[in-house]
């Protein structure tokens, strides 16, 4: 099974995160986060923004 599906089965109880990571490479110079659709936050306000909206989104959960 694809390990990042794995994860995201809300029916599993436990992530071994060191099996996860095992493989991993260390970041490269040009590596930079990404949101689930792909947007590059490459920069302290992108950043930021896309934080605040996730915040927003979370509050109008709780309020709705």
């Amino acid at each position: 099974m694809n390990r990042l599906i794995a994860m995201a089965d809300p029916g599993l109880r436990h992530v071994d995160i060191d099996s996860l990571v095992d493989d991993m490479r260390p970041p490269t110079d040009d590596d930079v986060l990404m949101t689930p659709d792909w947007q590059p936050l490459d920069t302290k306000d992108k950043l930021i923004a896309y934080l605040n909206r996730i915040n927003e989104a979370r509050e109008r959960d709780r309020a709705g």
